[in-house]
């Protein structure tokens, strides 16, 4: 007999932030060895360099305010940031000087990570920690940026069914066992997401809904008078992620760095869950909320625009290392599924940026015509 039941947004939120059983509150373990998975600033330092040029580039067109507001949202490690604040003090002191690093931060596990990473770094302005509910935060200038993080926030689970959408709840058995069941729809928020990204969900088919990402973009855009918002995640556009070939939805676990298809078979709080982020409807908010889009591409194109192979060239990389760079571009490892997301807000400036060549650009809401007629790009 179920002991509980529960939408599998909640489900998802209790696995990976309750303070009891939490992944992200007790595991959290990203890495290499003995770790279940690893982000681009792990794999390769060249990731965080490019990344840092692409910062100094944005702080360009800010016209180097006083205070640079640098914010990531979900930091991991913290090597990301370390990284970057590191090649900010040797590449560019002047705006190591104005930086502000804020790291928004849910688990205490990974603040102590991050905290061990950024201390000693003698910076001007100490980084301070937050999390969305404490994000106090006003008329801002600067980045905020996310690597893999709008992936990990809870997501809606729902089937088409005999023309009908269904919300997937999760049963809690008193054995420990997970299951899954269909129930109508209670949430209108879920439907009319499917009406405002103009998609309609095939017969037969399940999908994820991150109604919380769309509100942390709110809460994010809230606290920035001018500046960028720069996302790079696993995901697709709505036509993609909500179609037949995806008629599986894309919710997937990790652990031990393998990819887990049937994540109600482990217990709650024991692995890592992830959906593939609707980068049209993180735009289209965004758009909403008076962001112009700056650019959108996948990873491999954006890092070479960015001039990654050039980098390989100068720098005298091992053959592991230069194997290890290589796999953030390589079409079948992470340069083709990563998608990379830009977007400014208050500013004037309308050349191209680096990172976005008119050929690296990839479809997202309108056509290229349509792109250029209402000139978000």
């Amino acid at each position: 007999m179920a002991i509980q039941t529960m939408t599998f947004r909640d489900f998802m939120e209790w696995s990976l932030l309750d303070p009891e059983i939490g992944y992200y509150t007790h595991r959290a373990k990203i890495g290499f060895t003995g770790n279940d998975f690893v982000t681009a600033p792990e794999v390769s330092p060249v990731f965080s360099l490019l990344i840092s040029e692409q910062i100094m580039e944005l702080d360009r067109y800010l016209e180097n305010p006083e205070k640079f507001y640098l914010i990531e949202a979900g930091p991991g490690n913290g090597t990301l940031m370390r990284s970057i604040l590191t090649y900010l003090r040797l590449i560019d002191s002047h705006l190591f000087d104005r930086v502000h690093p804020i790291l928004i931060e849910a688990s205490p596990v990974l603040r102590q990570f991050q905290e061990k990473q950024l201390s000693g770094l003698m910076l001007k302005n100490p980084p301070l920690w937050m999390d969305m509910q404490t994000l106090s935060l006003s008329n801002i200038e600067g980045v905020i940026l996310g690597n893999e993080f709008l992936d990990a926030l809870p997501a809606h689970w729902v089937s088409m069914t005999n023309g009908e959408l269904m919300e997937i709840h999760v049963e809690l058995e008193k054995d420990g066992i997970v299951k899954k069941v269909q129930k109508p729809l209670l949430n209108p928020e879920v439907k009319n997401y499917f009406d405002w990204i103009g998609v309609q969900l095939p017969e037969g088919c399940e999908a994820e809904i991150s109604l919380d990402a769309i509100s942390i973009l709110e809460k994010l855009d809230s606290v920035m008078s001018r500046g960028f918002m720069l996302w790079i995640d696993y995901g697709d556009r709505s036509a993609e992620k909500y179609s037949e070939r995806r008629n599986r939805g894309t919710l997937r676990g990790f652990k031990g760095h393998q990819l887990i298809d049937q994540v109600l078979d482990h217990p709650p709080g024991s692995i890592d869950l992830t959906v593939h982020v609707d980068f049209t409807g993180v735009l289209k908010r965004l758009l909403e909320l008076g962001h112009r889009l700056e650019g959108y591409s996948d990873q491999m194109s954006y890092l070479i625009a960015l001039g990654v192979e050039q980098v390989l060239e100068e720098n005298r990389l091992s053959e592991t290392e230069a194997l290890a760079a290589a796999t953030l571009i390589h079409p079948l490892q992470m340069g083709r599924i990563f998608k990379v997301l830009l977007t400014s807000k208050g500013v004037k400036q309308k050349e191209r940026l680096k990172g976005f060549p008119r050929e690296a650009l990839l479809p997202l809401l309108l056509s290229d015509h349509e792109y250029e007629k209402k000139d978000l790009i």
